[in-house]
């Protein structure tokens, strides 16, 4: 659904002519906070984006039909696992040979780092892939809530994968989820805000209570 009207941006004043945090998600964590207004414009209706429907399932490739070298240059790039430094020419081959890389779960990042185009109409070529991709560990999946990875579905999907695991790594990985999951908020108001605080400390403490049960 598109945004409307008054949005409401805390923001944290250091002692130089800086603000931050630079996300457009921020948490009010202090009544005090100076709060930036934006009007964004009001319609008389609501917009709201259209599901993306997959009609067809994905066909893995068989990595050994490839030639060696475009074998040997794709393990390459999954070695590497550099999702932030891709060229051209590099994230063109990663999207094209994607389907002979479905068996590896490192290698869906880099795929995702390759998608040129997040419009609608690509969308199912991208949602097509990760519903057929072999499931990345809660490490991996982890990758997937960075900013660059801007999608609600793909989001999704790695959430599915990191509820897999056990209450120790999500415990110690709590601070990492409550960003992603503050990034994935759809309205910035201060009432919104306090109450996913809340939210967050209530999600703190059933893993507390989780890693104490089973280190009992």
């Amino acid at each position: 659904m598109l945004l409307q009207g008054q949005v409401f941006i805390p923001l944290t004043v250091l002692k130089d002519p800086v603000l931050k945090p630079w996300g457009p998600y921020p948490l009010i964590a202090n009544e005090k906070d100076p709060v930036l207004i934006v009007t964004l414009p009001t319609l008389e209706y609501q917009v709201v984006f259209p599901d993306v429907v997959v009609e067809y399932q994905s066909v893995r490739q068989d990595p050994s039909s490839l030639d060696c070298e475009t074998h040997e240059y794709l393990m390459s790039l999954v070695e590497a696992g550099d999702t932030q430094n891709l060229k051209p020419d590099e994230q063109e081959m990663l999207w094209q040979k994607r389907s002979y890389l479905m068996h590896l779960p490192e290698a869906l990042p880099l795929v995702l780092s390759s998608v040129t185009d997040w419009g609608f109409y690509f969308l199912a070529n991208v949602y097509q892939i990760i519903e057929d991709w072999a499931p990345l560990s809660p490490v991996q999946a982890m990758q997937l809530l960075l900013p660059q990875y801007p999608d609600m579905r793909v989001r999704q999907k790695a959430i599915e994968w990191i509820l897999c695991a056990s209450s120790d790594f999500l415990f110690n990985a709590l601070p990492q989820l409550v960003e992603a999951l503050r990034q994935l908020q759809q309205r910035i108001d201060h009432c919104v805000d306090f109450a996913y605080a809340q939210r967050c400390s209530l999600l703190q403490k059933e893993l507390l209570e989780r890693h104490e049960e089973d280190h009992l």
